[in-house]
């Protein structure tokens, strides 16, 4: 077993991912205010942020998966679910309307 001084793992992610020269400094990823500031920030909108998650998904699903409980679809279950990921994640990056993507599936 290596000790720390030879096997680092957050030394090898700084590393590989050339984190002093794309952000400028290591102390970007190595300090812990962006979880302080996540922990403040975010917990305060959170309950909003739900709500919206759940309508998205709602809808996400409602529409990728259909609501009819009489007969069968076929649909190519890990395609529909990017639609979705990409969906509801997109919901906070650009909001309503943009997050909607069109009903087709040949988007990807």
């Amino acid at each position: 077993m290596q000790g720390d001084h030879v096997l680092n793992g957050p030394e090898a992610i700084i590393d590989m991912d050339s984190f002093d020269w794309s952000t400028g400094h290591r102390k970007y990823l190595t300090d812990p205010w962006q979880g302080l500031v996540l922990k403040r920030d975010m917990n305060a909108v959170l309950e909003n942020l739900m709500v919206a998650l759940k309508d998205e998904l709602k809808f996400c699903f409602d529409t990728r998966f259909g609501t009819n409980t009489k007969e069968w679809t076929e649909l190519d279950v890990y395609e529909t679910m990017q639609i979705v990921i990409a969906q509801g994640s997109s919901r906070f990056t650009v909001g309503l309307p943009l997050c909607k993507l069109p009903n087709s599936r040949n988007i990807l």
